[in-house]
């Protein structure tokens, strides 16, 4: 069996102790895991924090798509960011329609699977309030 590879990514305001955790956990799994920022190289949690991340995101998203999983930490203006870059949507789009790979969010992040239009019919858990709820109208909770 192959190494199974994860792309967690990275943007401004996430939340720092979620995102850490998940780089934490996948790496110690044995998964190899990367952080791939879709701004700078070094990314601005929204507590202050910064983390170093593996890889920035190019224009050409074609690369990342040799990725097993890819993973969606928290933070409202994370998910915010994330759900603006067209990049993200694109890759959330083709995670989400490959049979053979794996996508996650956590906390507010769902939000961005929900802009990107591959929530329907899905199962869904995410931070409850009203700024996410509306958008999981056609979602299985």
């Amino acid at each position: 069996m192959s190494e199974v590879r994860v792309m967690v990514i990275l943007a401004d305001d996430c939340e720092e102790g979620e995102t850490t955790t998940i780089l934490d956990i996948m790496r110690r799994a044995g998964f190899s895991c990367d952080a791939v920022s879709i701004g700078k190289k070094i990314v601005t949690g929204q507590h202050g924090c910064r983390l170093l991340a593996d890889h920035v995101m190019e224009k050409d998203v074609e690369r990342y798509k040799s990725y097993d999983v890819m993973i969606l930490p928290d933070g409202w203006g994370a998910a915010d960011h994330m759900q603006d870059d067209a990049r993200v949507t694109e890759l959330v789009r083709f995670f989400a329609a490959a049979p053979d790979k794996y996508l996650a969010a956590m906390c507010a992040a769902p939000g961005v699977l929900a802009h990107a239009g591959v929530t329907k019919g899905k199962t869904v858990t995410s931070y409850p309030g009203p700024k996410l709820e509306p958008l999981f109208t056609e979602v299985n909770c």
